[in-house]
């Protein structure tokens, strides 16, 4: 079985595959599997660092921050593990424990000026959000295939962080995000986007409250998402 014209490497997709003894061959442009056997093998699955990283970004965004999160590994394979180095590398702090991690944030964050989103695409939205509200002017490169998700994500980021006075320029393969942000008096739209509902939730701990449509998009991924925040102690309506 041969795939042509492979938009980015799937590493994660292939260790899993090896677990089982299959053979997959994977370069830039295509990924060929032969016909062969499969092997039993157990695997555990981890928690979910795509979700994970919503509940990062907004450790990230406070002033003070000191929760647990439960069934999550920082051994995992998943690619959007990598957000967590780079909000260690910021000044976040993380501690394992049972089965789990312990985030705090205890001074402000160094962020980078510049990050690879190349093998995580889903990490887009939420970095975005967190680094307009706190101000922080960032260049994301590897963005080539934002615009083929649920939504044009680029053109929902233009237009949603521009009510907060934030400019998205985008290039082939990076966008650019300058301003100085300020609290949105209108309803953000999702775009029928969970990962839109879920960053832009975050800007209620810059702005006190966030007006969002189409809650219920968070079906998609993360059904938990509201009772999670609410475990945080966020105030959660629905109209």
């Amino acid at each position: 079985l041969e795939f042509r014209r492979v938009l980015f490497r799937s590493q994660q997709t292939v260790a899993i595959m090896k677990k089982y003894s299959i053979d997959v061959e994977l370069n830039e442009s295509e990924v060929l599997i032969r016909k062969q056997k499969i092997s039993p093998a157990k695997f555990n699955i981890n928690g979910d660092w795509s979700s994970a990283s919503f509940f990062i970004c907004m450790a990230a965004l406070s002033n003070h921050s000191d929760f647990l999160m439960k069934n999550i590994s920082t051994k995992s394979i998943q690619g959007d593990e990598v957000l967590l180095n780079w909000m260690t590398d910021a000044g976040l702090i993380c501690s394992e424990i049972e089965n789990g991690i312990r985030i705090q944030k205890t001074k402000p964050l160094k962020l980078s000026s510049t990050y690879s989103l190349f093998s995580t695409p889903d990490l887009a939205q939420p970095l975005a959000v967190m680094c307009a509200a706190l101000n922080h002017n960032v260049t994301f490169n590897g963005t080539q295939n934002l615009r083929l998700k649920e939504t044009d994500r680029v053109t929902a980021l233009h237009i949603e962080l521009k009510k907060c006075g934030v400019d998205l320029s985008d290039g082939e393969n990076e966008i650019v995000l300058k301003g100085k942000f300020h609290c949105a008096e209108e309803t953000f739209e999702t775009y029928n986007d969970h990962r839109m509902l879920m960053s832009l939730a975050m800007l209620s701990l810059k702005c006190g409250q966030a007006d969002l449509k189409n809650p219920g998009v968070v079906k998609k991924s993360f059904p938990d998402f509201f009772q999670q925040m609410k475990n945080l102690g966020f105030t959660v309506l629905f109209q």
